[in-house]
């Protein structure tokens, strides 16, 4: 059930400039990181990550420093007035790329992966339960009956 505060929240990325849309994920983060490398086995790994989401370049791009179990990545996301969509680059010292594009979708920030090569499966983070101090974050990966099966969850705490 979603809060009259994270209701509020939503509605007031939605119809404000849209550049300040992921204004709610700019601070420090801790969070419970859950991991499994196959979207339909039920192993899941938990760890502890963090994360420090910042505007740089006057203020026009975010900048995510993620911090985890063997994994270090940043990010950096735009957003695109021509194509009203959020653009955003992910690299990460095990040598991923990522590029995804997304806005928001009902309650919820949606950016879906741009694949690299044919063939490749289609990604996306989801951004829901948004309150002023929480959310969830999911990594899901499009299976071959349309279907999304999540591989990387995050609840994120905001750090004191």
């Amino acid at each position: 059930m979603i809060t009259l505060l994270a209701f509020a929240t939503i509605v007031k990325n939605m119809q404000i400039d849209p550049t300040k849309q992921f204004d709610f994920w700019l601070g420090n983060w801790t969070m419970e990181t859950e991991t499994r490398p196959d979207p339909r086995a039920d192993n899941w790994k938990k760890s502890q990550s963090k994360n420090k989401i910042e505007r740089v370049m006057d203020g026009k791009v975010i900048q995510e420093n993620f911090s985890g179990v063997g994994l270090v990545g940043k990010s950096w996301s735009v957003y695109d007035p021509t194509a009203k969509l959020w653009r955003q680059t992910w690299v990460d010292n095990q040598s991923s790329y990522i590029s995804l594009t997304g806005k928001w979708e009902g309650d919820k920030m949606v950016l879906l992966s741009i694949p690299q090569n044919p063939g490749a499966k289609v990604h996306r983070m989801v951004f829901q339960d948004i309150t002023p101090n929480s959310f969830l974050w999911k990594w899901e990966v499009q299976m071959k009956d349309g279907n999304w099966g999540a591989m990387f969850v995050c609840h994120y705490k905001r750090a004191k």
